[in-house]
């Protein structure tokens, strides 16, 4: 679910919620002016967002449901590709599958997951690399990092699929049609 900005936490601890919202009221302390001790943030949610929030947190199962039973098609379409898995498939029973990505091993496949990507634009559907690791980022180039190849090697074989639950029948169709013809040509 989204609300465009801001958020929520959820939690049965009152020390912890007071620290939350005082460090998401910017961190002011209770006084006349504006004092700071400590950086906090403006990550207060507005009324009208938290009420987009609600209307979502009411559907939440069923978005969820959603974007689950197209991670099983995804799975079952690159099921009996050797060198292709799901992304995070194995902790599906606790993941919201807000995300369905795709590694690709070439050394198996005989293709990449910048040829699929290139595939699934050529017929309008738009896929993603997974993430660029921050310390390939320009702005990070120069920021002390700790680095075991894993960031590097998800965003050279990772493809974030079209996920959302929001995807109509015939939006998934054309994803799917797109991933079997690719599929078809490369077997």
């Amino acid at each position: 679910m989204t609300t465009s900005g801001g958020g929520m936490l959820v939690t049965d601890e009152a020390v912890f919620a007071e620290r939350v919202r005082y460090l998401s009221t910017q961190a002011r302390r209770p006084t006349v002016h504006y004092e700071h001790t400590e950086i906090g943030y403006n990550y207060r949610l507005s009324n009208v967002l938290a009420a987009l929030g609600l209307a979502q947190l009411e559907r939440l199962d069923g978005m969820i449901g959603r974007r689950r039973a197209l991670r099983a098609v995804y799975a079952g379409m690159f099921g009996d590709t050797a060198g292709v898995r799901i992304f995070q498939r194995a902790g599906d029973a606790d993941d919201n599958c807000w995300l369905t990505a795709v590694l690709v091993d070439p050394r198996v496949t005989g293709w990449t997951a910048e040829d699929l990507r290139q595939a699934l634009d050529e017929a309008d559907v738009e896929a993603r690399p997974l993430w660029k690791p921050m310390h390939m980022q320009p702005v990070f180039s120069g920021a002390r990092s700790i680095l075991d190849g894993a960031a590097e090697e998800l965003f050279a074989t990772g493809l974030a699929l079209p996920s959302g639950s929001s995807l109509d029948p015939d939006q998934i169709s054309v994803v799917t049609a797109a991933i079997g013809s690719f599929l078809g040509r490369r077997s």
